[in-house]
């Protein structure tokens, strides 16, 4: 611990409780009053704004002739102070909108969002802030102590990163999150409503549906997975939601299937009941395709097959998709009945070889066999009014996206010459 230079120290000489003389510390931190008669003298320090007494040597003597008095260096006892730099604590709140534990660029601040402070380790918010416009927030001023900072959960949100921190304060050293960082003082939320998950979410989180049970996503500060906190907050409903499906078609699960998702398993079993159209992703294909994006105008194939492998894994999490959509996802997908016959000769089978395994990547490249063309928006296997798949692609990305259909009927009332709009 350092000696302070410049630190005013007085000297009362006539006990009026007023300073009579001051004089400040030298670059090693000792001060001197010398030359004192006879008298009774009381030496105090100053205290400034910012700083905190940690050992007060204010010392009242009568003067005894020839006797000098000393603090001694090194040593807290009267005439020598000891005194703490307050530090400041701060840090921000930010929307993880991809639910990934990390702040990525683009995801943005979280204003008004209450940030908590426990000065006495009891567990309870001794004081609280909320955060500004830019998602930060401040404790100042903060004296000598253990400190816990810590969020305060808000309905619909999942906390992504916690980034609680106990510490001991030390003089001086202030402690700050780092603005578009995960990292301790910060705090990350993801907002989730219930029902299906997005696309986007499965493509941020390819360790929740990859077999792995060693790949839990993020670890914040506390030491907890993100997988832990999300089966917690019941965004899914196991750390892993790939489940054991039957890959070759044989009927039975065993060592000889292949990891992947089974598009068209209504039950989420992993066998093609009957009644069932399935067919089977590889797991590296179904990363590889859900990891992509949409087009427009592009290929109508991959974007159907994104949302139909979306939708297989929202059912594998718990959630169920009105009538028959799965199923008709996976007929349109193998050309089956009655989305076997277009007049222009389109289609939308990715089964080129009739397997039961979608040929993704057959010809040793990105993309679908070279023999299934991509498929665009002005085909009839997309856009014919009746069996074309744009009108199931609709449905699934209203189901992976929550969007609930809205019919709205107008009725035109007329009293007294007013008209009342009802919808």
């Amino acid at each position: 611990e350092q000696a302070i230079s410049g630190w005013t120290i007085y000297l009362d000489t006539d006990e009026d409780g007023t300073p009579d003389q001051s004089t400040t510390t030298d670059g090693n931190g000792p001060y001197i009053y010398t030359n004192l008669g006879p008298g009774t003298y009381t030496v105090t320090e100053a205290m400034p704004a910012g700083w905190t007494n940690t050992y007060d040597g204010e010392h009242t003597f009568d003067a005894v002739s020839g006797t000098d008095l000393a603090g001694t260096e090194g040593v807290a006892e009267p005439l020598n102070f000891g005194n703490f730099d307050n530090i400041d604590v701060s840090g921000y709140k930010w929307d993880d909108a991809d639910g990934d534990g990390v702040w990525d660029e683009g995801e943005q601040a979280i204003s008004g969002w209450t940030i908590n402070l426990d000065t006495d380790q009891d567990g309870i918010a001794d004081q609280s802030v909320v955060t500004d416009g830019n998602g930060y927030y401040e404790f100042s001023d903060l004296g000598p102590g253990t400190y816990s900072v810590f969020e305060t959960q808000q309905t619909n949100w999942t906390n992504t990163y916690d980034g609680s921190l106990t510490f001991d304060a030390v003089s001086g050293n202030d402690l700050a999150g780092t603005e578009g960082v995960a990292e301790a003082l910060n705090f990350g939320n993801y907002y989730y409503v219930g029902n299906a998950l997005t696309p986007g979410f499965w493509s941020n989180h390819l360790w929740a549906w990859d077999g792995d049970p060693e790949t839990d996503g993020s670890v914040d500060q506390q030491g907890r997975s993100l997988a832990s906190k999300l089966v917690e907050a019941e965004v899914l409903s196991s750390e892993d939601v790939l489940i054991p499906v039957d890959s070759n078609g044989d009927g039975i699960i065993d060592e000889n299937d292949e990891a992947g998702v089974l598009v068209g398993d209504a039950n989420a079993n992993g066998l093609t009941d009957e009644g069932e159209t399935t067919i089977f992703f590889e797991l590296d294909d179904a990363q590889e395709i859900i990891s992509g994006t949409a087009g427009d105008g592009g290929d109508k194939l991959t974007d159907f097959a994104r949302h139909a492998l979306a939708t297989q894994l929202n059912i594998n999490n718990g959630e169920s998709p009105d009538d028959d959509l799965i199923t008709d996802a996976a007929k349109w997908l193998t050309g089956t009945a009655p989305y076997d016959s277009y007049a222009d000769g389109s289609t939308g089978d990715v089964d080129w070889d009739d397997d039961g395994i979608a040929d993704w990547q057959s010809n040793g490249n990105s993309g679908w066999h070279q023999h299934v063309d991509y498929l665009d928006a002005s085909d009839d296997a997309w856009s014919d009014d009746e069996y074309g798949g744009e009108e199931i692609f609709s449905m699934l990305v209203s189901f992976n996206e929550n969007e609930v259909p809205v019919i709205t009927t107008t009725t035109t009332m007329e009293a007294d010459g007013d008209t009342t709009l009802i919808g």
